[in-house]
């Protein structure tokens, strides 16, 4: 089933629900979606038992109004002040909460290019303002020179700077912690840390609670796979927090993502685990991509971003995967330095990952 997009929209992978059915009522075809860079891995067994025995009562039952108890246990994992976190229904959503309360229509936004589209979407189309680009060098692998960066946001004045850490979806990825107590006062600077779990980098999130302008957007869903759920949360001053949190409606947090965003601490054993395997996997992926024709662009966290050098052009190749239920992530979408053949593939589970590859043989070595 086809659907059609009313409003604009940043530009994101999910293109294998042209393969499912979005009322969830019909016989689905098995997809390998590896345009998106959802966990491969599910939430912890025990959790999942747990979860399924409070859902229905989860279901039928309205939820904390402001998910205030999720907010004070990620503040104690985190050893911040409850009064610095922020839950919200994903990070997009914190998203669009920071940048209209941040950024107004004569303000500047500063971004890395190539980097998460959802920033230049909010400030451009939705808050009318300015977005101005830190170019990434494809030929030095994408590295963040961070005091060149530092320099640049001096030089443009932006109202917000924003650092994707790890990149998505170059990879690039450094400790920013040292270099912003350079920044302007008058710059705001989101971290957003979605990936960070598979970086084993130091977060912001200390820095974020102390400093009127650092905020740190962290993701639920790509650590712990609870991407269908859609629960994130954002640290920083507790002033900031205090002019947001009259913004929010209430119940914004659903109860089953409030429950998870309670609970995924104390199993996180089981999921450091799952980062190791993903490592592993990735570098699989790797080794069979380097037997195709194509140069590999970066690797990292649960991705790897890959040019093709198949006789077909990048849509043909897009074309004949999806007639298998196979999707992989257009990357040039993403910004001009990458080119029309860039892909972005997810690590997705051995025997998903086993189909892609074999799909991507066929048609890059001409055998389909």
């Amino acid at each position: 089933m086809t659907t059609h997009q009313l409003l604009p929209a940043a530009f994101h992978g999910g293109a294998f629900w042209e393969s499912l059915d979005p009322t969830y009522r019909a016989p689905s075809p098995h997809v390998v979606a590896a345009d998106v860079l959802d966990a491969w891995f599910p939430p912890a067994p025990e959790l999942m038992a747990e979860f399924s025995e409070a859902l229905p009562t989860l279901i039928r039952t309205s939820p904390p109004t402001y998910a205030a108890g999720m907010e004070s246990v990620i503040a104690e994992q985190k050893d911040l002040a409850t009064e610095s976190v922020l839950a919200g229904p994903g990070s997009s959503s914190l998203i669009h909460l920071l940048l209209r309360h941040l950024l107004n229509r004569d303000g500047t936004l500063a971004v890395l290019e190539p980097t998460y589209s959802e920033y230049r979407f909010v400030a451009e189309n939705l808050l009318g303002a300015r977005v101005t680009e830190f170019i990434l060098d494809p030929d030095s692998g994408f590295a963040l020179d961070l005091n060149a960066w530092s320099d640049w946001v001096h030089r443009v004045k932006p109202q917000v700077a924003v650092l994707v850490r790890p990149n998505n979806p170059t990879g690039s990825g450094s400790d920013v912690t040292a270099i912003l107590s350079r920044m302007p006062k008058d710059c705001t600077v989101i971290l957003d840390e979605a990936y960070l779990d598979y970086m084993g980098l130091q977060s912001g999130d200390a820095l974020a609670g102390r400093n009127q302008n650092v905020v740190v957007i962290k993701s639920l869903s790509k650590g712990f796979g609870l991407s269908g759920l859609r629960s994130a949360y954002a640290v920083m001053h507790p002033d900031l927090a205090r002019k947001l949190r009259p913004k929010l409606p209430p119940w914004w947090v659903s109860g089953p993502a409030q429950w998870f965003g309670c609970r995924v601490w104390d199993h996180l054993s089981y999921y450091r685990q799952r980062v190791r395997e993903t490592d592993t996997m990735r570098a699989e992926l790797e080794g069979e991509l380097f037997r195709l024709p194509g140069t590999l662009r970066a690797s990292c966290a649960n991705w790897v971003l890959w040019e093709h050098a198949a006789e077909c052009s990048t849509p043909e190749l897009l074309t004949a995967l999806r007639h298998r239920h196979i999707y992989v992530r257009d990357a040039s979408a993403t910004g001009p330095s990458l080119s029309p053949r860039t892909l972005r593939i997810a690590v997705r589970p051995p025997h998903e990952q086993q189909l892609l590859l074999a799909a991507l043989r066929d048609v890059c070595l001409g055998n389909s």
